[in-house]
């Protein structure tokens, strides 16, 4: 829907980020934030081995936690496991090209999970990111939704 339209139905990207991931990816953080006592992820934090870090959405570092880390080597990053509802992410593991997942953030138990990889064939490593935040208007009850996602790229 073309921006200078109403917004009375339907749905729309509010925003949209993307980031890089390097080779030189040492740790992987997730921010996650509480809203009506269900956790989301809020946004994702990159580190490379020079200490410089890019980021994807909104971080809160008091509720920031490293979810994985290169362990001497260098964090290769093919996916990510995720719980989401229909409002957005509540829970994320990453996926590793040593076929490894990371620790559970957020909410996962009892939540529909899906795998988000580059290719069902074999691990490929991504290269960047990309994140949005839609904003939904259901018109039969005139309530706005919102919803976050998270699409890889090679």
């Amino acid at each position: 829907m073309p921006l200078e339209r109403n917004f009375s139905l339907g749905s729309r990207a509010f925003y949209e980020r993307s980031i890089s991931v390097s080779e030189k990816t040492s740790a992987l953080f997730v921010s996650v934030i509480e809203i009506h006592g269900c956790r989301y992820v809020s946004g994702i934090r990159i580190q490379r081995h020079d200490g410089e870090s890019s980021s994807l959405g909104y971080r809160h570092p008091q509720h920031e936690v490293l979810v994985s880390s290169d362990r001497g080597g260098r964090l290769g990053i093919t996916g990510f496991l995720l719980a989401q509802d229909q409002r957005g992410i509540r829970g994320l593991s990453v996926i590793t090209d040593a076929e490894t997942l990371s620790t559970w953030v957020g909410d996962y138990e009892g939540i529909p999970r899906r795998r988000l990889v580059a290719s069902s064939a074999g691990p490929i490593l991504i290269n960047g990111l990309k994140g949005g935040f839609d904003v939904s208007l259901h018109a039969t009850h005139r309530v706005f939704c919102c919803s976050n996602r998270l699409v890889l790229r090679l």
